[in-house]
């Protein structure tokens, strides 16, 4: 029984590592955007699919470890389903950004049990780019700092234009949070992955696919909140579900992924946005 404790203790440890996974902002970069910010267009329902998915342009969830490191893992999970995308790729075959690099530039192998600023993590993509997971492959454990001879070369370093935010943390009320989602996700011209903040519990990291959707636990409830960065990849109305992906391995979820209600996903999330991917030189 003192083992069984002893095991729990260091498991909610290992858990609290995550919790600063995305630091509380003040505000989210970027501009509104222009089209699935319209609350006309929002509430309209009707000129979208009833479906959306984009997992065939998935790569593999990779696996942040014990870094808190969501920020950049969503941030370059979306920005490979983007660029995959417009190669016409299968998920696995496409390109992946390395999350890892972007981890490291901005850690310098420093400080590296709290968060990254999402705010940063985007300024750094934007005026310095990443690179691909087969110049810096992603890593479970690393922080450090990105030595002279693995400086990558400026040509195979891709910089995104910007980013657009879909809305803010209060101003917005969780019906209106998930129909902007869903015409992002769904717009028949180009359908993009929505990187979203979202508070969660503990539970949340040792989700399986056998219990279901994830359910939202009252805030009040909360051993302790959690703010986490996933890329939304799929809706369907008829279930009324999006569909979530981690960085914590293939093996968290279902190969990866989780499925969440729109009520609870409305009451979760705090910001969401989707990247401004620029012009692709490789």
């Amino acid at each position: 029984m003192i083992l069984v404790r002893l095991w729990i203790l260091s498991w909610m440890a290992l858990l609290a590592t995550f919790h600063e996974a995305c630091p509380q902002e003040p505000f989210l970069p970027g501009k509104p955007h222009p089209e699935y910010s319209n609350r006309q267009l929002m509430n309209s329902g009707s000129d979208i699919p009833k479906q959306s998915n984009l997992l065939p342009f998935c790569p593999i969830p990779a696996d942040q470890g014990i870094l808190p490191a969501s920020a950049t893992f969503a941030l370059c999970q979306a920005l490979s389903i983007q660029r995959t995308m417009q190669l016409g790729q299968g998920g696995p075959d496409g390109v992946v950004f390395s999350a890892s690099y972007l981890f490291d530039s901005l850690k310098g192998g420093k400080d590296c049990d709290t968060g990254i600023s999402i705010s940063k993590a985007i300024q750094f993509m934007q005026e310095n780019g990443v690179c691909t997971t087969d110049a810096y492959p992603n890593s479970r454990y690393a922080c450090k700092p990105i030595e002279e001879k693995q400086a990558i070369s400026a040509g195979s370093l891709h910089r995104i234009a910007g980013v657009y935010r879909l809305f803010g943390a209060n101003n917005t009320s969780g019906q209106e949070k998930a129909d902007a989602v869903r015409h992002c996700l769904g717009g028949p011209d180009n359908p993009r992955p929505v990187v979203a903040i979202l508070n969660f519990n503990l539970g949340f990291h040792s989700w399986s696919a056998l219990s279901g959707n994830w359910r939202l636990v009252p805030l009040d409830t909360m051993e302790k909140n959690l703010l986490e960065a996933l890329v939304v990849v799929g809706y369907d109305d008829d279930s009324r579900c999006f569909t979530l992906m981690g960085s914590f391995g293939a093996s968290w979820g279902e190969g990866g992924f989780a499925k969440i209600g729109y009520e609870d996903f409305g009451a979760a999330v705090k910001y969401a946005l989707v990247l401004d991917s620029g012009t692709f030189f490789f």
